[in-house]
């Protein structure tokens, strides 16, 4: 038994090992948004290398949002693609890129307030759950049949998915090449 278990650990480490690929750790300068794509700006907060270009932390990344694909059935979240063509080092000065350097959003498991439940009551069936998401359900139904049925929808795999939409100062990830 304590061999499988063992075993069992070194596995679990291995993969971790294996499915973790390089990461660019930025944090957002300007808004991003997969509603309205455009020119975006990045901060570096850990020194990574992309393709030949060494980025050191406090670099500033600009460019624009490529390849926006919304939201989808069956739970997919809405993707992006970075194209970064220009950088601002550390003393300030902007350097354009012979060749735009495209990296991938990485998606990232976020709390989401707005779906967190209040329960009054019994939670076994003679209470009542309520979540403020509920509240933009009421407002966006045209119908009570409609509610009813985006309620019913509303956490399982036939909803859509989610938009990406970053503040200026949120963190993010990119898949490095």
């Amino acid at each position: 038994m304590k061999k499988f278990l063992l075993t069992a650990a070194m596995l679990c480490v291995s993969a971790n090992f294996a499915f973790a690929g390089d990461v660019l750790k930025v944090k957002a300068v300007s808004s991003i948004s997969t509603k309205h794509p455009s020119d975006i700006a990045v901060q570096v907060k850990d020194p990574a290398t992309v393709g030949n270009l060494e980025l050191q932390q406090g670099y500033i990344l600009y460019g624009k949002m490529v390849d926006v694909v919304p939201p989808q059935k069956m739970g997919k979240n809405a993707q992006f693609s970075f194209e970064i063509l220009s950088y601002r080092d550390a003393n300030g000065i902007e350097h354009a890129l012979n060749a735009p350097i495209t990296i991938k959003y990485r998606q990232q498991m976020r709390p989401n307030m707005e779906r967190s439940s209040f329960t009054i009551g019994d939670e076994t069936g003679s209470g009542v759950t309520f979540s403020p998401y509920d509240i933009k359900l009421a407002k966006e139904s045209t119908s009570a049949g409609d509610f009813l049925k985006k309620e019913l929808i509303k956490d399982s795999p036939l909803d859509t998915g989610w938009e990406i939409e970053l503040k200026p100062g949120d963190s993010l990830k990119f898949n490095l090449p």
